[in-house]
Formats: C-alpha cells, structure tokens, sequence
C-alpha cells in the first residue's frame, strides 16, 4: 500500500506532499517504498524538493541523511550548487557506511571541476576503511571523478589504494576480486 501511494504521488505530481515523502525517509524500513519515495520526489520541482532535502542532512537519524543524498544524487543536474555546498566533511566521512557511501556518490556527481582534487584529497582518508561494500563504492568514486585524481591515489600506499589505481587505469579490471584482495 506504501509503495502504492508514493507512485501515485510520483505519477500525479502532487507537490503537496513532498514533506509527507521526505518524512517518510527516516521510518520506512522496506528499501522498495524508499526507493519509490525518491523516485516520486524526483518528479516534483526541484526549487521545492532540494532545500527541503538539504534540511534533512543534520537529521541525527543516519538513514534520513542516507536516502536524503541518495534521492539528492537523482537530483544532480537541477541543483549541483546547491547539493556541492551542502555535502560536509561530516557526511563524507560519517563513520555511517550508507551515510558516508550516499555522500561520495552525491558529491563525484555535483563536485566542480577545480574542486575534484580537494573532494579526492578528503576522500583518501577512508582508503582501507571498513567492509567489502564501503571500500568497493569508494574506488567507483574516485573512479567517477576520473585520472586527474590519480595523483591523489598515487600519494597512498596502501593495497586499497593500489587496487583504486590499478582500476582506474583498467576499468575492465573485476573491481569486486581487487576489493576482494585488500
């Protein structure tokens, strides 16, 4: 029934319950009505949708700020000042896996161009940080921001590192056997 009424919402548009699906972020425990969530807030005007997201990012509640950057991510392109700015330290380095995995995705999609480096710099702190997932989605960021980082990756010498490396280099690569190795 949940899943239901966040596509109805989606489908129609209704902006006026925005707040009633961002709400829901930090209570609904099945992944499908979160993702379907997202999807209906997507479909709403981003001038509403992206501070009321951006609010949600101080929540205490780690799984609000996770599915409020995740649904940001979808959102890149309408706002990515707006999302750029609002992406802390905090976030990109919670020790919170989904937290800390939403912000990298969110973040390598909205990061300017001269601030690639920076993101990269911040991020190379988590080499060799926590399970096969986290270490696995911090390669595809670094992957995603793309060779001008690589100078960034070569400072660190850890076998997370070399694994990121060796993946950026040759994406064809299995990332998950490299991951797999650190």
């Amino acid at each position: 029934m949940r899943l239901k009424a966040a596509l109805h919402i989606g489908t129609e548009r209704a902006a006026e319950y925005v707040q009633e699906l961002v709400g829901r972020f930090g209570v609904e425990e099945d992944f499908f009505v979160r993702e379907m969530l997202t999807w209906a807030i997507t479909r709403m005007p981003a001038e509403e949708t992206v501070p009321l997201l951006i609010g949600r990012l101080k929540v205490p509640v780690a799984q609000v700020r996770s599915q409020s950057l995740h649904t940001l991510s979808k959102l890149h392109d309408r706002a990515p000042v707006q999302i750029w700015d609002a992406i802390s330290d905090e976030l990109l380095l919670s020790e919170d896996e989904e937290v800390a995995q939403a912000a990298w995705r969110a973040a390598v999609l909205v990061v300017p161009g001269e601030e690639k480096v920076g993101l990269a710099e911040r991020l190379a702190t988590q080499f060799g940080r926590g399970s096969f997932e986290r270490k696995r989605s911090l390669t595809r960021a670094f992957g995603a921001l793309g060779s001008e980082v690589l100078v960034v990756v070569d400072k660190q010498s850890c076998a997370h590192a070399a694994a990121t490396r060796a993946w950026m280099l040759e994406p064809e690569l299995d990332l998950n056997a490299l991951i797999a190795e650190v």
